[in-house]
């Protein structure tokens, strides 16, 4: 975001972040193929056949990354508009301190990217089905109007404040933000038909989570635009609550939630949050859960949001945790009432 170049330039040593992250890479990577292996041990086919159904996301995840990457490797600047030439110094220097991704924003840019690919998935294997996805019904419906307020904040918001910078901001954050509201339209459609009671728990949890944005905001915004920095509030806020009914609905689901969708979704949700979680901690010029006083614009907003942003990976970590203990405990129940001699 261009108005955060001055408090980027600040920030915690940018290196210290990219290690983290790339260490924070290597662990989920790890704790993945541990998850896989603890699962599938001793069914080597069974693994390569679970890679071979989620051949199409994983190719789309290979595009989305090949094409980030190349667009960071180019280096340009592809925000809305130009960088000012009083701040080409400033952006230097923040692209100095963030040598492999030019600026904090990236984190933001990648993010929209990689949600397009699961959102797809959702949409081409049934993630919409409520018997067999937790994404179905609250969660995609938060998670649409998270999308939703995300769009109309890009909309209404001026180029250089709440846009991105950096190779992957400006029109194709713009695109891969609007692009996700019709697929979040198609998936959370089922809620229409999910019964007043369900309707009504929704209509009051986003009514909670609009009093809180409304009481903890920032100040990024011009003068007479507040209206900006709640609806960024909002928009991380529904995500939240998007977070929690995705682990509520696969504690419900248990082993019905055994689709390929579902094996890809918790583990892309989980590491998709995680790059909101750095850039919330890391691109403020100040330590994590410390207020930047002329950022204020009501309440203790950056201790809310980051809170917020961790707790998501959390709640993500725990459903992929659910999902493959479900799944591995049917897969023993199933294992237990198959005959010795079918077994053998």
């Amino acid at each position: 975001m261009a108005v955060l170049v001055q408090a980027s330039a600040e920030s915690l040593p940018a290196d210290t972040t990219q290690d983290w992250l790339f260490s924070a890479a290597v662990a989920g990577v790890a704790l993945t193929v541990w998850l896989v292996e603890r699962q599938l041990a001793g069914t080597p086919s069974v693994f390569f056949n679970e890679l071979r159904r989620l051949a199409p996301e994983l190719l789309a995840l290979t595009f989305c990354l090949l094409l980030a990457s190349g667009l960071i490797f180019c280096g340009q600047h592809n925000g809305g508009e130009a960088i000012p030439k009083q701040d080409e110094g400033l952006w230097k220097d923040i692209n100095a301190e963030w040598p492999i991704l030019k600026t904090a924003d990236t984190l933001l840019g990648l993010q929209a990217m990689l949600r397009l690919v699961l959102l797809s998935s959702a949409v081409l294997r049934g993630g919409d089905q409520k018997d067999s996805s937790a994404f179905a019904l609250e969660p995609a419906t938060f998670m649409l109007a998270a999308a939703v307020t995300r769009a109309v904040l890009l909309l209404l918001s001026p180029w250089d404040v709440y846009h991105l910078d950096g190779p992957l901001g400006g029109a194709l954050n713009l695109g891969a933000e609007l692009v996700a509201v019709p697929l979040l339209i198609w998936l959370a459609r089922g809620m229409l038909s999910a019964g007043w009671a369900r309707l009504a728990s929704l209509a009051i949890a986003s009514t909670a989570v609009l009093a809180v944005a409304l009481s903890q905001r920032l100040a990024l915004a011009d003068p007479g635009s507040e209206y900006l920095d709640v609806l960024f509030s909002f928009s991380m806020l529904l995500d939240l609550a998007g977070a929690a009914w995705f682990l509520i609905r696969c504690c419900a689901l248990g082993s019905n939630a055994r689709s390929s969708f579902m094996a890809y979704a918790v583990f892309a949700l989980p590491a998709q949050e995680l790059l909101v979680a750095i850039f919330m901690l890391s691109s403020w010029g100040e330590a994590p859960f410390q207020e930047v006083t002329a950022l204020v614009g009501s309440g203790r907003p950056f201790l809310v949001l980051q809170a917020s942003a961790i707790a998501e990976v959390g709640l993500y970590l725990a459903s992929a945790v659910v999902f493959t203990a479900s799944v591995q405990f049917a897969k023993d129940d199933e294992e237990r009432a198959t005959p010795l001699f079918a077994q053998l």
